[in-house]
């Protein structure tokens, strides 16, 4: 049966939906611990940035401080320094008593060091994140992880005019989020489905100019950051739930089960 459990388990993720089947007694879940686990991969230049997989660098400097431009994961607890940019970096991020259909709380953060520099610059970059949700109230034992990516594109700007963005001075530098269908996942337990929800707080629709310097088309996501400063994107996390009726479960259920059977037939072949 666990087996069963996890195999149906995957193929809904694949749907987009997970679905657990328990035997317990159908309750709400009113609280609950989530741990997130990000790290950044496949920075582009690779050769021109280095990667302690928390915290990128690059860039020669050219600033008073001689310090590289930084972009650096962290938690809710990260406090920004100047003199120390890398300093409380982590990629892992605990948020407890997280109360369902409550207020959103404090999660990851991430941090832009927007330093003078010379040289090749960051332009993209993926963030892995690996997300595990226990219940606490009741308690319950953890879910299996759930992973996705998020896929950044970011554009040093010339500290010259004309530039897209003039916030900073002059020229702010511009961070998009290629994929941001990501930020949030749904699964079911017993007669209510979950959804847990990152909200990346200051992203926001950025204007033509700004998604055209990273190459995306008008309405892209993103923010941007400041020369010669500190820029932080405090996230957030809810999670909502709603009951829904026997038919969807059964529905959610024969959809897994038909996954189930391409799966098989294709390791038969």
């Amino acid at each position: 049966m666990n087996n069963l459990k996890k195999i149906m388990y995957g193929v809904t993720v694949a749907l987009g939906s997970m679905v657990i089947g328990q035997a317990a007694q159908a309750a709400l879940i009113t609280e609950w611990t989530l741990e997130a686990t990000a790290a950044f991969v496949d920075e582009e230049p690779a050769a021109a940035v280095t990667n302690t997989g928390t915290v990128l660098s690059w860039g020669t400097p050219a600033n008073p401080e001689n310090q590289q431009s930084h972009l650096v994961l962290s938690d809710q607890n990260f406090v920004a320094d100047v003199n120390n940019p890398t300093a409380g970096s982590t990629g892992v991020t605990t948020v407890t008593g997280l109360v369902t259909n409550g207020p959103a709380k404090d999660a990851a953060t991430l941090t832009h060091y927007n330093n003078v520099i010379t040289g090749d610059s960051l332009t993209s970059v993926t963030i892995e994140d690996s997300v595990v949700m226990t219940p606490t109230m009741p308690a319950g034992s953890s879910l299996p992880a759930v992973e996705f990516d998020l896929f950044v594109v970011f554009e040093e700007t010339l500290n010259a005019e004309p530039c897209a963005n003039p916030l900073g001075d002059p020229c702010a530098d511009i961070y998009a989020l290629t994929n941001p269908e990501n930020l949030s996942f749904s699964f079911i337990i017993d007669e209510y489905k979950y959804t847990v929800t990152l909200d990346l707080g200051a992203l926001d629709n950025l204007d033509a100019d700004d998604c055209a310097s990273v190459g995306l088309a008008p309405g892209c996501r993103g923010f941007a950051a400041a020369e010669d400063g500190f820029t932080t994107l405090q996230t957030q996390v809810n999670v909502t739930a709603m009951r829904i009726s026997e038919p969807a479960i059964l529905g959610l259920l024969g959809m897994s089960l038909v996954g189930i059977g391409v799966m098989r037939r294709r390791v038969r072949s």
